[in-house]
């Protein structure tokens, strides 16, 4: 019997469901121990990320080191710090006013930035740590690369910078939801340092640490009620929180300790469906690392922090950074949500369940049948997904253990 097929994919799209507002706080130190340590009633907001949202507390920094500018170089050019593809920006100093990523690697580092800024988005950067400087360096007016996407947005690819100066990480969040208030930014990162600072004054895992992470959580629920109290944000936004390492003692330098290298990640807003553990979702594209320290060449990756450039892009419908280097979740299969395509044109809506990804979609030319069928790779062979065979409901539940895969419907004489 020959079938005719309608095809559908599921694999998220980017664009598909894009959310026009994507936020990246960048917590300076944070051991996601301390949150869990904490518990609810300590960090309400931490944990509102976790009940409400999908996350991890085993993600990764870089692999060969655990400083603070490495690790958000990564997270803004999708390179790890090392290598021929690396950025190769080791300094974890204030930078001169001449120094930029670009000098120092020998060619141009592309960022998630320049992606966004590129395609008319607005951008920016809060950070609580004058060294952090580098990147507005390195993606300003005289060291961002030309503008060939389209209509030129210019060179500056971060519209609003704000650096520490005088200012507290309280004083930096307030600054930064006011400024989304009055200008909202499609793409922008906020850097707090309190457990950070803390953990080098008086050590990681000790009550003033503990203190300095309650901060951050009140840092966090600003954040959080901004975008789901301010217009244009409402049901249009999305968060990341993560870090750039951990801590250990007073210090955080040796990349092979598992304090410093675990790390939390965090995704909450439009664009999660439902609530849940990451490694669980992208059981297929990325690989819980208990307490190991894979390198980048490992097969399937664990979810590092180097994830949030291509994720953020992801979030809001653009392609990842370009850069031949920028291997960090290039494909942007780092998932935030089982959902289906709207490829085939007789899929109409999707959701997620308890049960798993329900699928529905249009009528069925009668008296023809319709055949749901799946492979897991794109070359597979196709076959019949059990009790999918109907000539009434356009409609079947893919359970959660095979969400990951290719599906279609093949309608039969």
């Amino acid at each position: 019997m020959k079938f005719s097929c309608l095809w559908m994919f599921v694999f998220a799209a980017p664009g598909l469901w894009a959310a026009d507002y994507v936020v990246i706080v960048s917590v300076d130190g944070l051991r996601p121990q301390a949150v869990e340590e904490l518990g609810l009633n300590s960090t309400p907001n931490f944990h509102r990320l976790m009940n409400e949202g999908v996350y991890t507390h085993n993600a990764r920094t870089d692999y060969d080191w655990t400083w603070t500018v490495p690790n958000h170089t990564c997270m803004v050019t999708a390179r790890p710090t090392v290598g021929v593809g690396g950025h190769n920006y080791t300094s974890n100093e204030n930078p001169a006013i001449s120094d930029n990523y670009h000098t120092n690697k020998g060619s141009y580092i592309t960022s998630m930035y320049d992606v966004a800024h590129d395609r008319g988005m607005t951008t920016g950067l809060f950070v609580a740590k004058n060294k952090l400087v580098i990147i507005d360096q390195s993606y300003n007016a005289a060291h961002g690369a030309p503008d060939i996407t389209g209509v030129d947005n210019g060179r500056d690819k971060i519209d609003q910078y704000v650096h520490n100066g005088d200012l507290t990480s309280d004083e930096i969040t307030s600054v930064f939801t006011q400024a989304m208030t009055l200008s909202p930014m499609n793409l922008a990162m906020l850097h707090v340092r309190d457990p950070d600072t803390q953990g080098h004054g008086d050590r990681w895992e000790t009550a003033a640490y503990s203190n300095a992470v309650v901060a951050v959580d009140g840092y966090i629920g600003s954040v959080l009620s901004l975008l789901e109290g301010t217009p244009p944000f409402v049901n249009n936004s999305t968060v990341i929180v993560t870090s750039d390492h951990g801590g250990a003692g007073l210090f955080h330098e040796d990349e092979t300790d598992y304090g410093n290298y675990r790390i939390p990640f965090y995704v909450w807003g439009y664009d999660v469906s439902e609530p849940g553990d990451l490694y669980s979702i992208n059981f297929y594209s990325r690989q819980e690392p208990g307490l190991s320290r894979p390198r980048y060449d490992q097969v399937v990756p664990p979810i590092r922090n180097g994830d949030v450039a291509n994720l953020a892009l992801m979030l809001l419908g653009l392609p990842p950074v370009p850069d031949q280097g920028a291997i960090i979740n290039q494909q942007q299969d780092l998932k935030v949500s089982l959902q289906a395509d709207h490829v085939g044109p007789l899929i109409i809506c999707q959701k997620m369940s308890g049960r798993g990804l329900e699928l529905f979609w249009g009528h069925v030319p009668q008296p023809q049948r319709y055949t749901l069928q799946g492979r897991m790779t794109f070359e597979g062979f196709w076959n019949n997904v059990s009790g999918a065979v109907t000539t009434r409901r356009p409609y079947h539940v893919i359970p959660f253990d095979q969400v990951r895969g290719y599906y279609r419907v093949a309608l039969t004489p």
